[in-house]
């Protein structure tokens, strides 16, 4: 398999951090082997390392399953780890806050009809097709790099501007974070600006990668919240000539308790650049900046099924349907993470399919454009059916976790162990990727002569 993005040391230890995934595994050895190559070193690419370790590890099962004569999905029930068990400290190193994996792996099988699996197998075959089944319980580990600034201004106009450094990249920072600020502050989502992308503008911060922007520069920016807050319950006290535990703020507003004197939040932010007498510490008004730094990794997991039609004659195969069920934590926007659960699912049900860099002897790109690289489309792509089951992360405000790269970790395993399952009764048990139709005819071919 080629690496899935980045550089080498970042799909290492991907690999490393995620090689437990949801099992019980005693005891993890690794070692890692660099070669030098002609080829690209790096590549704009989800999930850095991370799907590579969740294929080893679900091929592995699938195989064992087969050799012990154990159902695949009773060998994975066996040995995921208990929910009762969080906190879990893994071999590997990272420690698990919080994850119902079991719960999570029965949503799906039902999600995707697993128990009805059978009977549509045998109406395909009777239509000279092969159907098989696969299914992925994955663990990524998302974050990064653990600290993040951002800077929140209120303006003139009566708006209030979050700058960040997390750089969006078809995210949807802008359909996000202006209602997690609005949320925050009790106001209107139409008076928060988003301000990014400008380094004159925006304080110091880490790339957009490793699932990282809202559980990051979104915790940050849930501090930067607070402590406006709390800097505006001041400013009202001094406004209102009231003491500070005498004021209280709700829906927007801040009011002296018992009375029917408030201000809105965005009024006193006005209002606080004029105010006569204002402590030193509260000059600036209710500007504020906020660092949050995380005690560790976000670990988004779930279970994806994947459904596969094969035909014989040709090696084509068609996935025919697709269930994720998905753990992100909280989800501040539940279209935002659907998208890009689908955008992920797509991109590694691409790379079983057909996508694949190709190099001759001398190091020259043969697939250097969409005429020669295989990209899929959504004609390749089933309905998809995506199911939720948040469980909070603990080690950060906002209870989130990583969701932009998840869909390609539990798409490339399953749908390996999909194809391999509809492969399986004419004898043919490993193929490399891609499963394009020419490597399924010839692996067809090449089982029926051996037998």
């Amino acid at each position: 398999m080629r690496p899935a993005a980045s550089w080498p040391c970042a799909c290492a230890r991907g690999s490393k951090n995620c090689l437990s995934s949801v099992y019980r595994i005693p005891a993890i050895a690794i070692d890692v082997t660099l070669a030098f190559t002609n080829a690209a070193p790096l590549g704009p690419y989800r999930g850095a390392g991370r799907p590579e370790a969740l294929y080893l590890l679900e091929r592995l099962i699938d195989r064992a399953a087969a050799a012990t004569s154990l159902d695949r999905v009773e060998l994975r029930r066996r040995n995921l780890i208990p929910a009762a068990a969080m906190p879990y400290r893994t071999p590997n190193g990272p420690v698990y806050d919080s994850g119902e994996f079991e719960a999570i792996m029965d949503e799906a099988l039902a999600l995707g009809d697993w128990s009805g699996f059978p009977g549509r197998r045998a109406a395909s075959e009777k239509a000279g097709r092969l159907r098989g089944i696969g299914l992925c319980c994955f663990l990524e580990v998302a974050g990064g790099i653990l600290d993040e600034v951002v800077d929140l201004r209120f303006r003139e106009d009566g708006t209030v501007a979050l700058h960040t450094g997390a750089q969006p990249m078809g995210q949807g920072h802008l359909s996000t974070f202006p209602f997690l600020i609005a949320a925050r502050l009790g106001i209107d989502p139409s008076a928060v600006r988003l301000v990014q992308g400008d380094s004159d503008l925006v304080p110091a911060g880490t790339p957009s990668v490793a699932s990282r922007s809202m559980m990051m520069a979104g915790s940050a920016a849930a501090m930067a919240c607070d402590t406006s807050i709390e800097k505006g319950r001041r400013v009202a006290a001094h406004h209102f000539e009231a003491a500070v535990p005498d004021v209280e703020f709700a829906a927007g507003a801040f009011r002296v308790k018992g009375t029917d004197r408030a201000i809105g939040l965005l009024d006193l932010a006005t209002r606080a650049r004029s105010l006569p007498n204002v402590p030193p510490e509260l000059a600036g008004g209710l500007d504020s900046s906020a660092k949050f730094v995380s005690p560790q990794m976000s670990f988004p997991n779930g279970c994806h099924v994947t459904e596969v039609e094969v035909d014989p004659e040709t090696g084509a195969v068609a996935v025919v349907g697709y269930a994720a069920v998905d753990d992100v934590g909280r989800m501040v926007h539940e279209t935002i993470v659907e998208g890009q659960i689908h955008g992920g699912i797509a991109q590694g049900l691409g790379q079983v399919l057909g996508e694949h860099v190709i190099y001759d002897e001398h190091g020259q790109l043969l697939t250097a454009s969409f005429m020669d690289y295989m990209l899929p489309r959504a004609d390749d792509l089933p309905a998809l059916r995506v199911g939720h089951h948040g469980v909070p992360c603990t080690t950060n405000p906002l209870g989130v976790k990583g969701a932009g790269e998840s869909g390609v970790a539990g798409a490339l395993p399953s749908a390996v162990n999909a194809v391999l399952d509809a492969l399986a009764s004419r004898g043919v048990s490993e193929l490399d990727l891609p499963m394009s139709p020419v490597r399924v005819w010839t692996a067809l071919r090449d089982a029926a002569g051996a037998g």
